[in-house]
């Protein structure tokens, strides 16, 4: 094995530039000690795997504790199926769970239902389940780095089994290994009692619970977000965030007294993992930074970028690495079907898949260029497959990269930067900190920029505390024949989003006086929406017109003229060269951690 001091100084340099923060030493140490293990799909394959003692004890692990919670009886198979009718399908799940650095922390197996095969009105009723959105819980992190509120994990254990069952008669087959497990000599199936993984009511029963313990302990449900619950006003207000099992508490700072009786008043309703003291630093695979002293959170995530740069061979070690997503030059067409890349040589569906997934978390970036990768999800040629690789490989050349929210000023920092360039008072910089505002709403619209069908695309950008909230880049639905049409399109999406926002903002106790700016950059577009102009060429999209005006003279939000080269929406409606899409990505607030 090579040490690190053999390395020349050459070498050192180069392995530096691949491993980003990491000491050399740091690394070396990882990769001697991180395991690289498949996850099994089947019983057989895991117990034909060098780590099949493992996956074995995890399996009775798994029973042991399905047993000690009640969840079912093991019946005939039979009797099940006289009672019950048709059984619902079972079958094992494994996983490897990981620390930090990728060394493996303990084998885990899972026993689901296989919900897909259950019947609708027999074997279940209702499903849905609320979680919060991601709009929403940037949003809570920009209130919570702008008023020192801390962020808390809280984890239920075993949640689903928590929860009885709401149909008397389900039966569930069992699973590979189960008979050899109990010695059972004849076919049997399992009368579940809980609601075990996987089965499609069991996410709404624990929402329905946990939803009603917490408006016992004086917690709120809010209706812009049926996710988010609040309780409390100024320093003593406390916002929890829900998604399934893994609950968000934010709390002032001090007294830390909030956060302990929170964790102690749910083990008394749930078995909960157990909780250790201090600041979240994961979130659904999102990581999570602080800064207490300059009033910084940034929000990142390295290891899912890192993880689809590996799967599709994008991982840059050396040479010259990506400054923008996609080229502004690009210009991508639909094909034929003999032009066609088949899956086995790019998987381009799963690619576009995570992209999209890291486009609407922490990235927004990247919007612009997965909405155009995006189009080709049916015929995905090669022209489309290379500029998905070169999103890969900027990401991975920026995986420490995400949104940073701060104290102070409530927009972008972008009015300093325009009015050193112009050197002169800017009046929309004035009326945006002094409106009693919270947001700030970028729109804008690229007339006829997808080439096949010449439809025009959206764009919006919502800032708040210095950092970027909601963001969007989409095609239109119907073809604008006028710069002024695309814009009022893309007004009207503008409006949807900062009517939710506004009225969440105002359940989280920050109340919105007086209407909420969008900047625009059409004239057109702004006086139509004002009344202040009456076009016959607008009488096709006279709905959109009335809509926004209406909304205008309810007070919901005004229009602010803007200058081009301030408009941050553009790196979500076209591609630009890189020192414009650096310099708007900035001032989105998407930049290295703590910078």
């Amino acid at each position: 094995m090579v040490q690190v001091e053999q390395l020349t100084h050459h070498e050192q340099r180069i392995l530096q530039q691949a491993i980003g923060r990491e000491t050399l030493e740091q690394f070396a140490h990882n990769c001697a000690t991180r395991i690289i293990v498949d996850e099994p799909m089947t019983v057989g394959e895991a117990m034909a795997s060098e780590h099949a003692e493992e996956w074995k004890a995890a399996m009775q692990e798994e029973i042991k504790t399905l047993m000690t919670w009640n969840c079912f009886d093991i019946v005939s198979r039979d009797e099940a199926k006289s009672l019950g009718g048709k059984l619902v399908k079972s079958r094992w799940i494994f996983k490897i769970k990981r620390e930090s650095t990728g060394e493996i922390q303990r084998f885990k197996a899972r026993l689901v239902a296989c919900g897909y095969s259950q019947r609708p009105g027999e074997d279940l009723t209702e499903t849905y389940s609320p979680v919060f959105g991601y709009t929403s819980l940037r949003a809570v992190f920009a209130f919570a780095a702008a008023n020192d509120f801390e962020l808390t994990a809280h984890d239920m254990k075993y949640a689903f089994i928590q929860q009885n069952i709401d149909i008397e008669h389900l039966y569930m087959a069992c699973p590979d290994g189960f008979e050899k497990f109990f010695l059972i000599e004849q076919p049997a199936a399992l009368h579940l009692k809980r609601s075990i993984y996987g089965l499609r009511q069991s996410s709404r029963l624990l929402a329905e619970r946990l939803s009603k313990y917490l408006e016992r302990l004086g917690f709120r449900q809010l209706v812009s977000d049926q996710g988010i619950f609040i309780k409390g006003e100024g320093r003593d207000r406390e916002i929890v965030c829900t998604w399934v099992d893994d609950l968000l508490f934010v709390s002032a700072r001090d007294p830390k007294d909030a956060r302990k009786k929170f964790d102690e008043d749910l083990r008394k309703e749930f078995a909960m993992s157990p909780w250790t003291e201090g600041e979240c630093t994961w979130l659904l695979n999102m990581k999570i930074t602080r800064d207490w002293d300059k009033g910084i959170l940034h929000l990142s995530q390295p290891q899912a970028v890192e993880k689809l740069a590996k799967k599709f061979n994008c991982v840059i070690l050396e040479g010259r690495r990506p400054h923008v997503p996609m080229s502004p030059n690009l210009k991508l067409r639909k094909t034929s079907a003999d032009n066609i890349v088949p899956s086995s040589v790019f998987d381009y569906t799963s690619a576009v898949g995570g992209l999209l997934y890291l486009s609407i978390t922490a990235r927004s970036d990247i919007t612009q260029s997965v909405g155009v990768l995006s189009r080709f999800m049916s015929c995905p040629s090669e022209e489309a497959c290379s500029p998905a690789r070169q999103v890969i490989k900027y990401l991975y050349a920026t995986k420490d990269y995400g949104i940073t929210y701060s104290r102070g000023s409530c927009g972008s920092p972008h009015f300093d930067a325009y009015m050193h360039a112009r050197k002169h008072q800017v009046a929309v910089g004035d009326s945006f900190k002094d409106n009693g505002s919270t947001i700030g709403t970028y729109c804008d619209a690229y007339l006829a920029g997808d080439e096949d069908t010449r439809k025009s695309t959206s764009g919006l950008a919502i800032v708040m505390h210095r950092g970027v909230i909601s963001w969007m880049s989409r095609l239109q639905p119907t073809i604008a024949l006028s710069t002024a049409e695309a814009e009022t399109i893309a007004g009207v999406e503008a409006v949807k989003q900062v009517m939710h926002l506004r009225l969440l903002l105002q359940e989280l106790g920050l109340e919105q006086n007086r209407p909420t700016p969008i900047y625009e950059d059409n004239t057109a577009a702004i006086a139509l929406t004002h009344g202040k102009e009456q076009s016959k060429r607008a009488k096709h999209y006279k709905i959109k017109v009335h809509f926004l005006n209406d909304q205008y003279k309810r007070g919901t939000f005004a229009y602010e003229e803007v200058d081009t080269n301030i408009m941050l929406a553009d790196t979500t409606k076209k591609s630009l060269p890189r020192f414009d899409f650096c310099r708007y990505r900035d001032w989105m607030g998407v930049r290295l951690p703590l910078a």
